[in-house]
């Protein structure tokens, strides 16, 4: 895909959905990807859920994320970043 295709499927994907916007479009990118190539983890779809939970209370709500659910987040934020390293063979960074 080059990156006109790209930025097409990006504006398509934000103006018949829109809901989410670009962090959206990033995340169900990434598990339709593992879909396609049968590399289902349920986990990270959880966690992402879960992290996109989080992000929407702090940046939206006036709610209070504790240092627990803090430490929850980042540690479900590393071991995803590392699911999606190994599944996808990159380096490490």
């Amino acid at each position: 895909m080059n990156d006109s295709q790209f930025e097409n499927e990006i504006s398509n994907y934000l103006r018949n959905r829109g809901k989410g916007g670009s962090h959206a479009y990033y995340i169900n990118r990434v598990i339709t990807d593992l879909v396609n190539k049968n590399r289902v983890v349920s986990r990270l779809n959880t966690k992402l859920i879960d992290l996109k939970d989080l992000r929407v209370r702090a940046d939206y709500k006036t709610d209070t994320i504790d240092r627990k659910e803090a430490n929850t987040a980042l540690s479900f934020a590393e071991t995803s970043i590392n699911e999606l390293i190994t599944h996808y063979n990159l380096p490490k960074l």
